[in-house]
C-alpha cells in the first residue's frame, strides 16, 4: 500500500468514530482529525487489526499444524481482537482531546 492508500484506509476506519462523536456532541471534527497524526495513526492501526485477527485465526485452523502453533495462533487472534477494542477506546479518547483543544482555540479566536 502506498501512503495515499494508507491515509484513505485510515480515514474510512475513522469515519464511524467521527459520526459517533458528532451524534453525541454535535461537533464536527472531520477537518481537525484529518490534520492530527496521532488519530490518523490510531485509525490506520484499527483498520489493519481485523485482517490480522482473521489471518492468525485461519493460520491456527490449518490442518497439520502442531497444537503449540495452533494455540499460539489463537492467542495472537485474541490479542488482535483485544487491541481492536483498546484502539477504539484510544480513538474515542483522542477525539475528545481534539474536541477540547478545538473548543479552546475557537473560544480564543472569538476574543
Amino acid at each position: 500500500m502506498d501512503a495515499d492508500e494508507d491515509r484513505y484506509t485510515a480515514a474510512i476506519a475513522l469515519a464511524p468514530f467521527l459520526a459517533e462523536h458528532y451524534y453525541a456532541t454535535g461537533r464536527d471534527l472531520v477537518d481537525v482529525a484529518a490534520l492530527d497524526q496521532a488519530i490518523m495513526g490510531l485509525a490506520a492501526a484499527y483498520a489493519q487489526l481485523p485482517a490480522l485477527a482473521q489471518q492468525t485465526s485461519e493460520a491456527a485452523a490449518r490442518p497439520g499444524i502442531s497444537a503449540t502453533v495452533a494455540a499460539r495462533g489463537r492467542l495472537l487472534c485474541r490479542q488482535a481482537n483485544e487491541l481492536l477494542s483498546e484502539t477504539a477506546t484510544a480513538i474515542r479518547d483522542r477525539l475528545g482531546a481534539l474536541a477540547d483543544r478545538d473548543r479552546r482555540q475557537s473560544h480564543l479566536r472569538r476574543r
